[in-house]
């Protein structure tokens, strides 16, 4: 598995996958919803936060994650889709 960090390259695959996962999970709705309303300076800032999972040339899913001020890592949202 490959972590591939979120880039215009594959912004279009990531946005079907927070689709699916707003579908799979309504607590995801959430990040659809605020990463639907950045502006593209807040966009550039969160792709360095989000990672998408991809098994060859499939991506199947995606990590929202972030580095709090303790070193510590908080999951704001995850999605792995299973088929």
């Amino acid at each position: 598995m490959i972590l591939e960090q979120l880039s215009s390259s594959n912004k279009s695959v990531f946005e079907r996958l927070i689709i699916k996962a707003k579908d799979f999970n309504q607590l995801n709705e959430d990040f659809y919803k605020f990463y639907c309303s950045l502006d593209w300076i807040k966009l550039l800032r969160l792709k360095k936060k989000v990672f998408l999972f991809k098994i060859e040339s499939e991506y199947i899913g995606y990590i929202w994650t972030e580095e709090t001020e303790y070193k510590v890592n908080k999951i704001y949202s995850l999605y792995i889709d299973n088929n």
